[in-house]
């Protein structure tokens, strides 16, 4: 297992107007939301019969897989990508104006992070590749790869529709066959989770404070019904998964240290690599990053996508919330509140009960 070293950064802290804008934040996501319903108990109702609302906008940065690639490359201490680096990545297939573009895979010789160029790509290979020896019959139920599309802030660039596809070996088959110029975008392997519900971890950084969420879903993996419904965790409404701040799991004890770190070392790379510029992104718009533990305890960095300011505020919660005055500075009047103040009343012993037989 790789030891990522993560150098402590201050932080400075919170000015006042920057405080009073996390708080009204905070204050809007409670108010919006009645007796813990997403939206309304109501319209919770009536969004889980419609399945076909249960999609979400989730396009994917693909210039990261790139960075990631030049990055492998750049280490001498080892070829193995995941000793390096602590993750791996799956085959990811990079689509551009309906073609494949680049290939990115984990090589079994020695763990490396390759590429494929264009003139060695074909979609035959691919969805070979990708479906294996899978029957069709037999895994007609069963996810094989993901696409997502691409993330661009151009209109053009971007595919049709900006929403995740999960494909079953008949699925991936009709999708391949109905490429497009229009559509860009990358065609990933499924990598099956840790346990028997799909699940995802994001982390974001808001004001060099890293905090994780993860996803899983509340149907089974295996179970019948919308493929959809049983796979999406960030990729669909919030209704259809469980969310968590921490990452708890008695297999992987170090697993959250070794996410975050990850995570935290990413960031500084996007940043030397200036990602945010390149992608025109507003002081609003926050990359965010997805991991996966797979079946095996393996970590693979899976996309990154973009996220408002108030997602990212909102889940880095529990790391701001202690950066406000109101949690830290003295309470006027405590002393008067039980237990506000450290002097105890000594115990009073009551005096023995007597009756009419005696004590």
């Amino acid at each position: 297992m790789a030891v990522i070293v993560v150098v402590a950064v201050a932080v400075a802290p919170l000015l006042p107007h920057e405080m009073e804008h996390i708080r009204k934040v905070y204050d809007e996501d409670v108010g919006n939301k009645k007796f813990a319903a997403i939206i309304t108990p109501r319209e919770d109702a009536q969004m889980f019969r419609s399945t076909d609302q249960h999609r979400v906008t989730c396009e994917c940065i693909v210039e990261l897989y790139e960075l990631l690639w030049r990055w492998g490359h750049r280490r001498n201490k080892s070829r193995s990508f995941a000793d390096n680096f602590g993750f791996s990545i799956p085959d990811t297939v990079v689509i551009a104006k309906g073609k494949p573009y680049a290939w990115y895979f984990i090589s079994r010789r020695d763990g490396s992070l390759l590429r494929k160029s264009d003139g060695n790509l074909s979609l035959h290979s691919l969805e070979k590749k990708l479906v294996g020896d899978r029957d069709k019959e037999e895994n007609r139920d069963k996810p094989c790869a993901v696409w997502l599309p691409m993330a661009s802030q151009f209109p053009e660039a971007r595919s049709p529709t900006p929403y995740a596809e999960f494909l079953s070996v008949k699925g991936l088959q009709e999708f391949i066959m109905c490429l497009r110029e229009n559509h860009s975008g990358i065609l990933q392997g499924f990598v099956p989770p840790h346990g028997v519900s799909n699940s995802l971890v994001r982390t974001v950084e808001f004001r060099r404070q890293t905090a994780l969420a993860m996803r899983t879903n509340r149907a089974l993996l295996a179970g019948g019904g919308n493929l959809f419904d049983r796979c999406a965790t960030f990729e669909g409404w919030e209704g259809l998964s469980s969310v968590s701040s921490r990452y708890r799991n008695h297999r992987h004890p170090h697993m959250e240290d070794l996410i975050l770190a990850a995570s935290e070392t990413l960031n500084r790379r996007i940043e030397q690599e200036r990602v945010r510029q390149m992608l025109f992104l507003g002081p609003h718009q926050h990359v965010a990053l997805h991991f996966k533990v797979a079946s095996d305890g393996m970590l693979y960095f899976i996309f990154a996508s973009i996220v408002s300011e108030k997602d990212v505020i909102l889940q880095t919660r529990y790391q701001l919330i202690m950066a406000d005055p109101c949690m830290t500075e003295e309470l006027p009047g405590a002393a008067l509140l039980p237990g506000g103040t450290g002097r105890k009343a000594l115990p009073h012993e009551a005096p023995s009960c007597y009756s009419a037989r005696g004590p």
